[in-house]
């Protein structure tokens, strides 16, 4: 027999499975759990570049980060949150709707998704120096 203790704890993980099993509640905390990964790793990534690199080089590295991170948000022009709201309701036209959309966004071999690849950067202006066009050897 079990006792009363093991009872409530058992009838506790029951309802916190029920509770994470319903869908509004289960896409959120894996939107938090997302938020909070991400954050973890970027955590240690800033404090490992901080370590191993020059600091100046960790600082023009994220200032393009940071400038490569803005230029996608500008060219999105919050499109993605468009579509999030209007994709539940599109019923049979959501094919349409993702279609049209899509040609708003900057194509694959544009500049703006050149300047995020590794190695990249003569194409988009900045050389090895992350001053000019021109590699700084």
């Amino acid at each position: 027999m079990k006792s009363l203790a093991e009872r409530d704890a058992n009838d506790a993980i029951a309802r916190l499975a029920e509770h994470v099993r319903t869908p509004l509640y289960g896409g959120a905390y894996a939107l938090i759990l997302s938020s909070v990964a991400t954050s973890a790793l970027g955590i240690v990534y800033w404090t490992l570049a901080a370590r191993l690199y020059d600091p100046a080089q960790v600082g023009v590295n994220a200032a393009a980060i940071s400038t490569m991170t803005f230029l996608s948000y500008l060219t999105q022009l919050n499109l993605a949150g468009a579509l999030s709201r209007f994709i539940p309701t599109a019923g049979r036209s959501t094919s349409r709707l993702v279609a049209r959309r899509t040609p708003a966004s900057p194509p694959p071999g544009s500049r703006s998704t050149c300047c995020a690849r590794p190695g990249c950067w003569h194409r988009c202006g900045a050389g090895s120096d992350g001053r000019s066009g021109r590699s700084a050897m």
